[in-house]
């Protein structure tokens, strides 16, 4: 049997296109690649995309997918190679040309925003109108742990670079986001960082965040009403 996981590897390159977002390609990499044993892979992006999962069997183009937004994320890849062999390989896509994120500097300010799947529309459209307003945004990656990533540490560097850690609380969140609420519970403590919850419907309140400023909105039309907080507690 071929020996499916020698030399595979994803990359990416990404090219500034203005109005704080960027166009990217990622593709395989690797000898299975150039030999041709490489069947389809598919690509699992952020839940915040409209089609976030794509298949890809164009060996020519060695299963490049294109696409374009506003942050970096994990991207995850299932690939299929020949005697049904499966690899799965997770990848952070970043955004990689220096001039332009030197340019991108004057960002008002950092913003992380922590959620589940489910509440991923609601958190790209926060995104959304931070970006308009000139600040600079980070989602929570989807990270396959059982691959080895190690997703806490991902997840804790980007709490530790906001300014302002904006969580999303409803019935469908994950332990994962409770797991980094006590992340960013800790830098309150340590680094004097910024939390805002925000509770989505009638979700009951977490104890550990009784003594923030809370928002509860019940659909994302008063999604601006977040905006408009984050705002606030920058520039306090």
């Amino acid at each position: 049997m071929y020996n499916s996981m020698e030399n595979l590897k994803l990359v990416n390159d990404s090219k500034y296109i203005g109005n704080k977002n960027w166009s990217w390609n990622i593709w395989l990499e690797g000898s299975a690649v150039d030999q041709g044993k490489v069947i389809s892979v598919k690509y699992f992006l952020h839940p915040t995309f409209q089609n976030p999962i794509h298949l890809i069997t164009d060996k020519a183009s060695k299963f490049k997918l294109s696409g374009s937004g506003w942050g970096e994320f994990n991207v995850k890849a299932e690939i299929l190679i020949e005697g049904q062999t499966k690899l799965t390989l997770n990848h952070w896509l970043k955004f990689n040309d220096k001039e332009t994120l030197d340019t991108l500097s004057t960002f008002k300010g950092k913003v992380f925003l922590s959620h589940s799947v489910t509440d991923g529309p609601i958190a790209s459209r926060l995104a959304y109108l931070l970006i308009k307003k000139g600040y600079d945004v980070t989602a929570s990656a989807i990270i396959d742990i059982t691959t080895g990533v190690d997703w806490q540490k991902v997840i804790k560097n980007n709490i530790e670079l906001a300014d302002v850690n904006v969580v999303f609380i409803s019935k469908g969140m994950s332990e994962y986001i409770g797991t980094e609420i006590n992340l960013i519970l800790s830098r309150e403590k340590n680094i004097a960082g910024k939390l805002l919850p925000v509770l989505l419907g009638s979700v009951d309140m977490e104890e550990c965040i009784v003594n923030y400023n809370i928002i509860r909105i019940s659909s994302i039309n008063e999604i601006g009403k977040v905006a408009d907080a984050v705002e606030r507690m920058i520039n306090k």
